[in-house]
């Protein structure tokens, strides 16, 4: 082999570990919590604007929600309708809010999110000093360079308020 070849395959050795390395490096690289975070960000905007379609992007084709009030859909289809369902009744009107976030990353392609979330307005939380509050457990898959939910479970973060007491009993 001549030297000018040999300096040609040593070129592109070089590259193709230079390569790898940089490919390994952006697996291994963390994930910002802000790129975890947009896939619910992007619902409450769509939510704000009752737009399902958007709101039901944010799921992978195959995921699956349940709401606080056990109501449920599976599919991506299924759960636009769920949602057009929804933010045309019990939901019309409300605006939505994230207020707390966290994410932990088990894969690169593969997070948890825990969130917690508000809403008001609406005949669900007509009052603003006393939104809605919810929090919500999902699992995230990156896929195609977007963030998808694959399951997300949304909790009343407050349980409600107790029955009134019954009236004592009348001693005889």
């Amino acid at each position: 082999m001549t030297s000018k070849q040999l300096s040609a395959v040593g070129s592109v050795a070089l590259a193709a570990l230079l390569a790898t390395g940089m490919a390994a490096a952006r697996k291994d690289a963390p994930v910002p919590d802000q790129e975890l975070r947009a896939p619910a960000e992007a619902f409450a905007a769509a939510w704000n604007r009752d737009d399902v379609k958007a709101m039901a992007a944010q799921w992978a084709e195959d995921g699956d929600v349940v709401n606080p009030f056990g109501h449920a859909a599976k599919g991506r289809s299924e759960i636009e309708a769920f949602f057009q369902q929804e933010r045309g009744t019990m939901t019309k009107g409300t605006t939505f809010k994230v207020t707390a976030f966290a994410a932990r990353l088990l894969r690169p392609d593969l997070a948890l999110e825990d969130f917690d979330v508000q809403i008001t307005g609406g005949t669900m939380a007509p009052d603003p000093a006393k939104p809605l509050e919810h929090h919500v457990f999902a699992v995230a898959r990156h896929q195609g360079g977007h963030w998808y939910w694959v399951a997300l479970r949304a909790y009343r973060s407050a349980p409600p308020p107790p029955p009134p007491a019954a009236p004592a009993a009348a001693k005889h």
